[in-house]
């Protein structure tokens, strides 16, 4: 289960079709949650940068300035600047105020963010210090700020 990651400025080349496929992998689901996708681009319009599959978990995350194939589904996730639809339960479509995205500090502006508190209300997300989730790969019991 991919978890706490921050996967950014990423841009396809060589032969693939997509620069970070999100997907079931081995015949079993595959979890993501609480991650960040940031810029993942295709320079093609023919290909994607980031490949997303339904069906595929996708909870907690923020993805921003992606290129994705198709709608991107999720449960409690934050997604702006990515040029398709966003679908799913408590999706918020808003900038998610990063502190210095340019300089590869993907936290979140304090007292700003909307992705802060927004995830999962479900105890098993909840933040280092007991509180509700931040969406983004330093929200839940893995992330820290």
């Amino acid at each position: 289960m991919p978890t706490n990651n921050i996967f950014a400025n990423v841009e396809l080349t060589g032969g693939q079709p997509w620069a970070v496929k999100i997907e079931e992998t081995w015949g079993g689901d595959q979890s993501y949650v609480n991650n960040v996708f940031y810029e993942i681009d295709s320079p093609t319009p023919s290909s994607s940068g980031l490949f997303y599959r339904s069906g595929t978990e996708f909870k907690n995350n923020i993805v921003v300035g992606c290129s994705p194939s198709g709608t991107l589904t999720g449960e409690y996730s934050l997604f702006y600047g990515n040029g398709a639809a966003a679908a799913g339960s408590h999706v918020v479509e808003a900038d998610p105020h990063f502190t210095g995205p340019g300089a590869g500090d993907f936290t979140l502006v304090s007292g700003y963010s909307p992705a802060l508190d927004a995830g999962d209300p479900s105890s098993l997300y909840d933040d280092v210090d007991g509180t509700r989730n931040d969406l983004g790969a330093y929200g839940g019991s893995y992330g820290a700020w």
